[in-house]
């Protein structure tokens, strides 16, 4: 694939923090598209560039980049296929967000959801053929939404009365776990099964505000932050025995927490040593070691598929900017630098 560096006019009228918050600091690769070597390593980033938020692809090799989006709207929340070949993203505007599908070979988006009202957060299959995802409709409330890329058939798998976020997949496929937050017990932890059925509370602590959720590669147990007792923490449950347990009993604000498909190792980002900014520390089950070492906030932590390093984001000079560590070198670099305005939300082709 040849990446071509592009000369973009800024439009007006960007309001980037509601643009943050709305997207969140939000996941063998075939070739993808004509004339693309298998060895090139891609990377997704969003990017204000041009006024407002659009998908780029980075090159990690050569650091090239295209933008995919280019439109008046925002696109974000975007998550690869889990055979790198497609890509789905939420889309904004006219008061509503649809998902839209983007194939990497046709260079082609279709949308694949067309409501009134939100679909955020979506999540493939581990076999690639279907998404879940959260939806919010002024008629029938919130849900989490079950769907088929190929056919569009999609089914609610569970419906609440205030709020559903954040679902995720298992990877054996067979439940997917989310969050709703209510005013009676607050933000907890539910499993559905992926075919439809009961949804059952894993997590139910009122007093517990819990944030993102991480399967783990055996789906056996779910990685997610609480805030309990005033610390924010990064905990894991076991699904078989129903017990929870800190990753760090420590005093220090930790988060987003990601495992290891190899030897199970979690990353992690920790405020310990460094005041209130968080920073990048590896668990091996034994201990925390520290990755990076600035003065500088940093969120969004994502593996590399051959887990040789991360991608994550770093708050610089008033702005965001995408990062890759690389853990044998420990060298790190800045993605597509040559953007302007603020790049985030780095996630690598699978």
């Amino acid at each position: 694939m040849v990446f071509r560096q592009q000369k973009r006019t800024k439009k007006a009228g960007l309001t980037f923090l509601p643009v943050l918050m709305a997207f969140g600091l939000a996941a063998c690769a075939p070739t993808v598209e004509q004339g693309q070597s298998s060895s090139e390593r891609l990377a997704l980033v969003l990017s204000n560039a041009d006024g407002d938020l659009d998908i780029y692809l980075v090159n990690l090799d050569d650091g090239q980049f295209r933008n995919i989006t280019d439109n008046d709207v925002n696109d974000g929340q975007a998550v690869w296929s889990p055979d790198g070949s497609k890509i789905v993203y939420v889309q904004s505007g006219a008061g509503s967000n649809d998902l839209v599908l983007y194939d990497l070979a046709t260079d082609s988006h279709r949308k694949i959801t067309d409501h009134p009202g939100v679909e955020m957060t979506p999540h493939w299959s581990p076999d690639g053929e279907s998404i879940v995802y959260a939806t919010m409709r002024q008629e029938e409330g919130a849900g989490i939404w079950r769907q088929s890329i190929e056919s569009g058939e999609a089914r609610e798998l569970f419906r609440s009365a205030t709020e559903v976020v954040q679902p995720r997949w298992s990877p054996d496929g067979r439940q997917i776990a989310f969050l709703e937050n209510t005013v009676e017990r607050g933000s907890n932890i539910l499993t559905v099964p992926a075919d439809g059925g009961e949804a059952r509370a894993v997590v139910d602590d009122p007093k517990a505000a819990k944030t993102q959720l991480r399967w783990s590669p055996d789906s056996n147990n779910i990685l997610f932050v609480a805030r309990r007792e005033k610390i924010v923490g990064l905990y894991e449950k076991d699904l078989e025995s129903g017990t929870d347990r800190p990753i760090h009993s420590t005093v220090f604000i930790e988060s987003g927490g990601e495992y290891s498909s190899r030897d199970g190792h979690i990353a992690f980002m920790s405020a310990r040593g460094n005041g209130a900014r968080l920073q990048i520390f590896v668990d091996d089950g034994n201990d925390a070691r520290r990755l990076t070492h600035t003065d500088l906030e940093e969120s969004d932590l994502t593996w590399l598929p051959d887990e040789s390093g991360f991608l994550f984001t770093r708050y610089v000079d008033g702005r965001f900017q995408a990062m890759w560590l690389d853990l044998d070198s420990m060298e790190e670099k800045l993605i597509a630098p040559s953007l302007g305005g603020v790049h985030y939300a780095p996630r690598a082709q699978p």
